[in-house]
């Protein structure tokens, strides 16, 4: 318990079993309320995945709060935040056997997509058939072969990335360097994730989904190289904006939706959808690409029942345990669109638990006086996707919307 006061200081230390390097840890700060019967605040949280060190490794970070409902009020920005040093002890990969070499020229691993040009037309919900990604398998190909790495663009808790130039094409890409999970002990769960991800990252090619070039591999680290895009996060835009005029919300989430028309029709779902996982390609903000398949995955009919996801943007039928399918993603793409209008969600609650007994409970309005200049046919979309799960809009449904057929009709004037 820290007194009142502007930057509070915790003298603890506490100590974990990491099982993996990939083990997370989430930390929330809450603003206690004495009196009586009333309810703590939650004034911000942070995910730190311990991944990527050495014994003895001790690394200080700044991390930014974020609690996605009460940062979208208008009258509540990201509260800061908060200073984690991680110190690592006793930390153990598997013993690799001395190899001849011939056989050390058999760990490099290489997987890339041929990078033809994305055409549009060829992407679109009409033709989405039409459009599939090759793959290259070369196993001995190195990541200095190909790429010439850059300066630093940013760095977490278990990864860097590093701007990276193809030698031969000259295109930049962003090129993620982390642990490779298959010399890590009891990793198979996440070796298995991260194939899982980047296999269906290398089967699409649409322009509103970023673009997955290479994987590579050597003994120590995975490089994933993906498209460079370098307009920050649609949540940075809502906090800044506080909300989104009617025509640039309807332009921008078009791009999105036909993002998810395409990967809904090849039975794949994202589970993840947030605006955080919605990037800008350039500092002109007038698009978005959809990133982040770490929780993607094939589905048929409503199979899946994994509880995954972010609370404020998941389906009442992923909180309450029931089947599920690509359905989940239109409920978030609903709340994301309502945020996007008015800046702040659509399901409030004195706590977390209560804003999620009010998702489950589909517990929303339109109110006064900030959706008084918004269209019904917007309010019509929205209901339309968070509705029940049996009677929810599929992406196909929603693209042909009279909220959205009326950009169409605008734009071929």
């Amino acid at each position: 318990m820290i007194p009142n006061c502007e930057n509070p200081v915790w003298e603890q230390t506490f100590k974990f079993n990491v099982n993996s390097d990939l083990s997370e840890f989430q930390i929330s700060i809450w603003a206690t309320n004495k009196q009586p019967r009333a309810n703590d605040m939650m004034l911000g949280r942070v995910s730190v995945l311990a991944s990527g060190y050495k014994d003895g490794t001790e690394k200080d970070f700044s991390y930014r709060l974020k609690d996605e409902a009460l940062n979208f009020k208008k009258d509540k920005k990201v509260r800061g935040e908060i200073q984690i040093c991680w110190k690592y002890a006793d930390y153990k990969r598997k013993v690799q056997p001395e190899m001849t070499t011939e056989e050390s020229q058999k760990i490099y691993r290489h997987r890339t997509i041929r990078m033809e040009k994305v055409n549009p037309a060829e992407t679109s919900t009409e033709k989405v058939d039409q459009s599939s990604s090759s793959i290259e398998i070369q196993d001995t190909k190195k990541i200095e072969d190909v790429y010439e790495l850059g300066e630093e663009l940013g760095s977490g808790a278990f990864s860097i990335v590093k701007e990276g130039t193809n030698k031969k094409t000259g295109v930049k890409a962003a090129v993620k360097i982390m642990g490779n999970y298959r010399n890590l002990e009891d990793a198979e769960e996440e070796l298995e994730s991260f194939n899982r991800e980047t296999g269906i990252l290398f089967s699409l090619a649409h322009p509103n989904i970023v673009r997955l070039y290479d994987v590579f591999e050597d003994a120590e680290h995975a490089y994933v190289v993906m498209e460079l895009v370098e307009g920050g996060e649609l949540f940075d835009q809502i906090v800044e904006k506080s909300f989104y005029e009617e025509v640039e919300c309807r332009d921008l989430m078009k791009g999105v939706l036909d993002a998810l028309v395409y990967l809904h029709h090849r039975n794949i779902v994202h589970r993840d959808l947030k605006p955080e996982n919605l990037l800008f390609p350039t500092l002109s903000h007038d698009t978005l690409k959809l990133v982040d398949f770490g929780e993607a995955k094939p589905c048929q009919g409503n199979n899946l029942t994994d509880y995954v996801g972010t609370p404020d943007y998941m389906a009442p039928e992923i909180l309450k345990g029931l089947p599920y399918g690509t359905c989940v993603d239109m409920w978030s793409f609903g709340v994301i669109t309502y945020v996007m209008l008015c800046g702040f969600p659509p399901f409030d609650g004195e706590n977390e638990a209560t804003i999620l007994c009010n998702i489950m409970a589909l517990q929303y309005d339109f109110p006064s006086p900030d959706w008084d200049e918004v269209s019904q046919t917007a309010k019509d979309l929205i209901s339309g996707c968070l509705a029940p799960q049996e009677k929810r809009l599929t992406a196909k449904e929603a693209m042909a919307h009279p909220w959205f057929a009326a950009a169409s009709k605008k734009s071929k004037k």
